[in-house]
């Protein structure tokens, strides 16, 4: 294994590299002069890039639902590719603005809204493709 080469990118938060062949291991420190210097897990290799997932489609959007009070309500979004996706819920509507639903993290929200309450859920592939679904209401018999 060579040595490694040190390279310095003052001007950017940003930095990708491309590896000459095959795989490669990365060593990340960051320096600044406001908060001295991180390193990486104290010397852990780490993986600085996440490879193209593809475009992320969600396949089933999540339906309405019609509950009684006091009843749970089931909503669940299916989605493309098959790589590593992760989801965020909200709640809210177009016209006031959405709200992250805290932990709803999963692609299957369960709710039990005291009143009617609208739904969506963000799609995310590592690679930071994002796609959101449409409203679903859950209303109140």
């Amino acid at each position: 294994m060579s040595p490694p080469a040190l390279i310095q990118d003052s001007a950017s938060n940003t930095f990708t590299y491309t590896p000459a062949s095959g795989r490669s291991l990365v060593f990340v420190r960051v320096t600044n002069d406001v908060c001295g210097t991180f390193t990486d897990m104290a010397g852990y290799w780490a993986v600085i890039s996440a490879p193209p997932c593809g475009t992320v489609e969600i396949t089933q959007q999540p339906d309405d639902a019609t509950i009684a009070a006091g009843e749970t309500a089931q909503l669940t979004v299916t989605a493309s590719p098959s790589c590593p996706l992760t989801y965020q819920w909200y709640v809210g509507d177009p016209s006031s603005g959405w709200m992250p639903l805290y932990g709803e993290t999963f692609p299957t929200l369960r709710v039990s809204p005291s009143e009617t309450e609208y739904y969506r859920v963000s799609v995310a592939a590592a690679d930071g493709t994002v796609v959101a679904s449409h409203t679903a209401a859950v209303k109140i018999k």
